[in-house]
């Protein structure tokens, strides 16, 4: 009796660590700021804009993100954008991003390739190979899939869409939606701040 005792006394708070370590993994998971595959949907956009010294009535510029497709884990973005008092979206560039590649970034040490994997400009009305990897700015200051920016929660209110928990500063000085139907989406950015060239990114609509 005395055996089955010491037996219990020992099993039974490790058993009470690994139940309550398993229970915070899995409740904070779902709240790191990370993308969902799911996310990317064919003919899903994004528009940030861009304000000149955080004025939220100066536009400086416009910036659209449309997925064209996605197949597995590789995905076709549309980046369009319109300047100044352009009334129309221009196509500016396409690329292609592999998302298992995005994800295996912040798993693996060491590993660091491009997960834009193709790159393309619009020139001419007629687009243009630029090689077969790009600059993953393109995609990595837009959507968020570092784990490691768990830790860096804060509040934000977002002019419009209210009050929500964000995660960052990425090292691009991102800052993505925590949770929700947004979560991992690029929420706001600020460039140049305390300088004359000052200026702030805003996600302003979405079609999720």
């Amino acid at each position: 009796m005395f055996f089955k005792t010491k037996i219990f006394n020992v099993f039974f708070p490790l058993l009470s660590i690994f139940i309550l370590n398993t229970s915070y993994s899995q409740s904070s998971s779902p709240l790191n700021g990370q993308f969902s595959t799911s996310l990317f949907k064919k003919g899903t956009s994004w528009t940030w804009h861009y304000y000149e010294s955080g004025n939220l009535n100066k536009t400086y510029s416009e910036e659209k993100y449309t997925v064209l497709k996605k197949k597995g884990p590789k995905v076709t973005f549309l980046l369009s954008s319109r300047v100044g008092k352009e009334n129309v979206f221009s196509k500016r560039y396409k690329f292609k991003v592999n998302l298992r590649i995005c994800e295996q970034k912040w798993k693996r040490r060491n590993y660091n390739p491009s997960f834009v994997i193709k790159i393309w400009q619009r020139v001419n009305e007629a687009w243009t190979p630029m090689g077969r990897t790009g600059k993953s700015l393109l995609f990595e200051e837009k959507f968020n899939c570092n784990s490691q920016l768990t830790s860096k929660v804060s509040s934000y209110s977002h002019p419009w869409f209210g009050e929500n928990s964000v995660v960052g500063p990425s090292k691009e000085g991102s800052f993505y939606f925590e949770e929700g139907p947004m979560k991992g989406v690029l929420s706001h950015k600020s460039f140049n701040p305390g300088t004359p060239h000052f200026y702030l990114m805003l996600l302003k609509e979405s079609t999720l």
